[in-house]
């Protein structure tokens, strides 16, 4: 069964980024080795890493949601790949932690490596996964529903007034 991811990234500062600034981050941030990773194995268009939904509600801008899907014959060599690189860097703690703060490390780098504005911005950049830590969370159809649940309980964020 595919898996499917959600995160978020929050960009905890005072001037929200610009829909062109967004864009560019995330750009520079897929040639990072672990996006670039879960690039080089996706097979159609579902699967990319895609991050195109910002938040229209409190502090419009602040926030993008983000998605990408894996198919059966790629997890076992992603989550291996997501290992070397929680090592490299020293994260430690469960799947769930290690893909947030791995995501989140490459986010800050290409932030860094944007130079000014970007890298005012790269220490407040937060990644926080959607998926729930319970059995089975990154199965489509519970995956669904969790960004679904995630989504209305933080309705005053995602949506306009």
């Amino acid at each position: 069964m595919p898996l499917r991811a959600y995160f978020v990234i929050h960009a905890n500062i005072v001037t929200s980024p610009t829909e062109n600034q967004w864009n560019t981050l995330l750009s520079t941030t897929k040639n990072k080795p672990m996006a670039n990773k879960i690039r080089s194995v996706a097979t159609s268009a579902p699967n990319f890493i895609t991050a195109t939904k910002r938040n229209l509600g409190t502090n419009t801008n602040k926030y993008t949601l983000c998605i990408f899907q894996l198919e059966d014959q790629y997890q076992d060599e992603a989550l291996a790949f997501l290992n070397t690189q929680a090592d490299n860097r020293g994260i430690v703690g469960t799947t769930r932690e290690k893909f947030a703060g791995v995501l989140q490390a490459e986010l800050r780098e290409a932030a860094t490596d944007l130079g000014t504005p970007y890298s005012t911005m790269a220490g407040q950049l937060t990644v926080t996964l959607i998926n729930a830590a319970i059995a089975n969370t990154f199965d489509v159809p519970i995956a669904i529903q969790q960004v679904q649940a995630y989504l209305a309980a933080n309705a005053a964020i995602w949506y306009a007034a």
